[in-house]
């Protein structure tokens, strides 16, 4: 029974917008195009800024041999209306500003992760994640005497550290390890982003819906 619920929910997920993208018949193009446009440039741009450059991208694309009918305006409403794009008005501007959608961006960055595996579990990562584990052990702990004795050996810790930085022994990180953190970090601050799209468009959502319902409300104006 479990494979019959998880084909329903493969065979839902399968009109959505991260899989209609992955799964297009121009999905290298697409992505590529997306990617270069709307990630690794800018996470968003005006109307004009994002027509204009994609024409030329697409020129760029037919020159070796692609067959792209469309104009970028056109290529843009059809992106928008499968849910590729968020389009947007911020206060102020004179024009729609234009970004990847939420599933649309975890689609690029699904095929990004297979294009440039990680080839190694970062030290990092690693210490994240035995961080984690020890936070966890600690905080689900319940036991007085070994939270206070934990408490007691961060303490000490501290005081060392502070006794040897006093003495002039300050350590840092070595440059390679310094650069993989800030990768690290990079890398998170990417999925966070993401998700703060997500959000960003379930409230736009939400905020369509309540127009549309005030929109068609039969009742009185006092009772809408």
């Amino acid at each position: 029974m479990k494979t019959l619920s998880l084909t329903a929910a493969l065979r839902t997920l399968r009109e959505e917008p991260l899989w209609s993208l992955l799964a297009a018949d121009k999905a290298p193009i697409y992505i590529a195009l997306l990617q270069c446009l709307l990630v690794e440039q800018d996470k968003a741009l005006p109307g004009s800024a994002l027509h204009e450059r994609l024409d030329r991208e697409l020129d760029s694309q037919r020159a070796h041999g692609h067959d792209l009918p469309q104009t970028a305006k056109a290529y843009v409403a059809d992106w928008l209306a499968k849910g590729w794009l968020t389009r947007r008005f911020p206060p102020g501007a004179t024009e729609e500003e234009y970004g990847l959608s939420a599933e649309a961006s975890n689609a690029v960055r699904f095929i990004t992760g297979v294009l440039k595996p990680r080839s190694k579990a970062t030290e990092s990562r690693l210490a994240t994640v035995i961080e984690q584990l020890l936070r966890l052990a600690e905080e689900t702990d319940a036991n007085p005497k070994s939270r206070i004795e934990a408490l007691y050996a961060e303490r000490d810790r501290i005081d060392r550290e502070i006794d040897s930085i006093a003495r002039g022994g300050v350590k840092t990180l070595p440059a390679d390890r310094a650069v993989e953190r800030a990768r690290e970090i990079i890398a998170l601050a990417d999925e966070l982003g993401a998700d703060f799209r997500n959000v960003r468009e379930q409230f736009d959502k939400l905020n369509r819906e309540l127009r549309q319902s005030l929109m068609e409300n039969e009742g009185s104006r006092g009772a809408v």
